[in-house]
């Protein structure tokens, strides 16, 4: 069977149709070498469990509005930090 790969997963933590977490969790079930290849974007996690989620999962978070400077510096800084 062949399986795609995948460098870098960039989510939303809130979705119209599930949330960031839920697809998180799936994809690591799916491909656990995911789990250091994850940046979520968010315009409010503050004060609800989505919070605790990305603070437990140490997932990297670029918060809303963003210049496209900060959202290419959080790739640079996650895909130089794992190892190929």
């Amino acid at each position: 069977m062949l399986c795609n790969r995948y460098d870098l997963t960039v989510s939303d933590v809130r979705m119209p149709d599930g949330n960031g977490q839920e697809f998180y969790e799936r994809a690591l079930a799916h491909d656990p070498a995911l789990r250091r290849r994850f940046i979520f974007i968010t315009g409010d996690t503050a004060g609800d469990s989505a919070r605790a989620f990305i603070d437990d999962a140490e997932v990297p978070v670029v918060e809303k509005p963003f210049s496209p400077t900060a959202f290419e510096e959080a790739v640079w800084r996650l895909m130089t930090a794992v190892p190929s």
